[in-house]
């Protein structure tokens, strides 16, 4: 999502934009007034322009942060643990079949029915 001050910097940077053409435009007829703007209205493109590119970039980040923690959040809960673990009975004798803390008994559980 565009923020307001992406927007104020994206329209900052059109406006630079313009000015940039309209000298260009002109260039044979250039005074040296003319050649210190165009230095000057370039430099002021370029650190809009980082600016610019430095908060979506920001932005980008930490929407994969929260992206991320989402899933670490779906995953390590206990509806996420109970995906991974095979139901076993906590009665009789523990048995290879029946231990519950045996790693190699976790198996995914795809549409509601334990995978092998």
């Amino acid at each position: 999502m565009v923020t307001a001050n992406q927007r104020e910097l994206h329209d900052e940077r059109s406006q630079i934009a313009t000015t940039i053409r309209e000298l260009a435009d002109k260039q044979d007829d250039w005074t040296s007034e003319d050649e210190k703007q165009w230095d000057a209205v370039n430099a002021d493109y370029d650190r809009v322009n980082d600016q610019l590119t430095a908060s979506v970039e920001a932005d980008l980040k930490a929407k994969g942060i929260e992206d991320r923690l989402e899933q670490i959040k779906r995953e390590t809960d206990d509806r996420g643990l109970s995906r991974w673990l095979k139901p076993c009975s906590r009665s009789g004798p523990i048995t290879p079949e029946r231990d519950c803390s045996a790693i190699q008994q976790a198996v995914p559980v795809r549409d509601g029915i334990w995978s092998e």
